[in-house]
């Protein structure tokens, strides 16, 4: 069995912002300002998936009480770093259909560190 490696660090750690480069300065800013908290945001939403058999973002978002703005980039950020993964679609409370996030065998494995 190979071992999965922990994510880097810095996916938790990281405190610098992130504005592509195209964005205003008034971006970039605000970017820097957010940036520092959103490392404790991942561990947060990571944390929430973990705890279940999967959720949409809405569910998240409602068990957290965080916002969307929030806790969607969080969301992108887990899913790009292979921590979480599309596990089928389930209807919000709106009637649409919604991803179902769950947590990776990675992500078990480096929670458990953690």
């Amino acid at each position: 069995m190979s071992q999965i490696p922990a994510p880097p660090g810095s996916l938790f750690a990281d405190t610098t912002g992130k504005a592509r480069t195209s964005h205003p300065e008034t971006s970039h800013a605000a970017a820097r300002r957010a940036k520092p908290g959103s490392g404790s945001a991942r561990m947060r939403v990571l944390r929430c998936i973990a705890q279940t058999d999967g959720l949409t973002d809405q569910e998240i978002q409602q068990r957290l009480g965080m916002r969307e703005s929030t806790q969607r980039p969080r969301r992108v950020e887990l899913a790009e770093a292979g921590l979480i993964e599309t596990h089928g679609t389930r209807k919000t409370e709106s009637g649409r259909s919604a991803q179902v996030w769950r947590v990776t065998e990675h992500a078990r494995v480096y929670l458990a560190g953690h």
